[in-house]
């Protein structure tokens, strides 16, 4: 993910993902599309200071999302996360 720092639209619904890491280097992300996944617990995401949407929409077993502690992101973020 490293050769892919200006990237700032990332879609990866419906790709049976269980966890996520490795996003920290994609520091331009501005949206962040991980629904319909098995994702369990979400970390490491403090890094996208630009993140403005993030969708964690149908999750089957979500246990915690920790990963955002930047107040801008908390508050534009948290509502996609039905």
């Amino acid at each position: 993910m490293e050769a892919l720092t200006n990237l700032r639209c990332l879609y990866l619904g419906k790709n049976m993902i269980h966890g996520i890491a490795g996003l920290d280097t994609l520091t331009q992300l501005e949206s962040l599309d991980l629904s319909d996944n098995d994702i369990h617990c979400v970390e490491g995401l403090d890094a996208l200071q630009r993140l403005k949407f993030l969708s964690l929409a149908g999750q089957t077993k979500m246990l915690s999302v920790t990963a955002l502690t930047h107040t801008h992101t908390k508050q534009t973020c948290m509502h996609t996360l039905c």
